[in-house]
């Protein structure tokens, strides 16, 4: 079967809707679509960085990230698959573990360094993106907490890995201080 079914090409696609058990049409432009487009935007984007990582613990970790990522996209497609809320604890108590070896942060530091740590960071802001859009799309349809909760911790964990990849690199982190008038 091939991907151009053309069924598209008047702004609309197709989502699966669990209640009837139908497929719907929707706009390109919907809160819904939005949404799953930008968790598929962060997904392909860590695809990007697991192809430069080379540390096989990262590249697992990154790797279940994605698994998870199509989990949120195909529910948020009308999908009734489970979620967890200890998805987004087994982040935390990851963060915290690299949290332990990194100096305290006491300044906003920019984003930066080496060039795996760099795109961290853009995949830090991809997430804050889809997590806007998964709670712009909670204003017209039901979204699992624990998915919130998940994006919001995704961002926290890709911070603090791109600033272990630094330190691990012996980077220096640049500091951002703002100045009073």
């Amino acid at each position: 079967m091939s991907v151009v079914t053309k069924t598209g090409d008047k702004g609309q696609t197709s989502v699966y809707d669990a209640k009837s058990g139908k497929t719907l049409r929707v706009a390109k432009d919907s809160a819904q679509i939005e949404a799953i487009g930008t968790i598929d935007e962060l997904n392909s984007y860590i695809g990007v960085i697991t192809s430069e990582v080379s540390n096989t613990d990262v590249d697992k970790k990154l790797r279940n990230i994605q698994k998870e990522l199509f989990t949120i996209g195909s529910i948020l497609a009308g999908s009734e698959l489970a979620f967890a809320g200890s998805r987004a604890k087994r982040l935390e108590t990851q963060i915290e573990k690299m949290e332990h070896l990194l100096p305290t942060l006491a300044n906003f530091i920019l984003p930066g360094g080496e060039p795996l740590a760099a795109k961290c960071m853009y995949a830090r802001a991809l997430a804050r993106r889809a997590e806007r859009s998964v709670i712009a799309y909670g204003n017209f349809a039901y979204v699992k907490k624990p998915i919130r909760t998940y994006l919001n911790r995704l961002s926290d964990y890709l911070f603090v890995m791109s600033r272990m990849i630094n330190s691990d690199a012996g980077d220096v982190e640049q500091l951002w201080i703002g100045r009073r008038r």
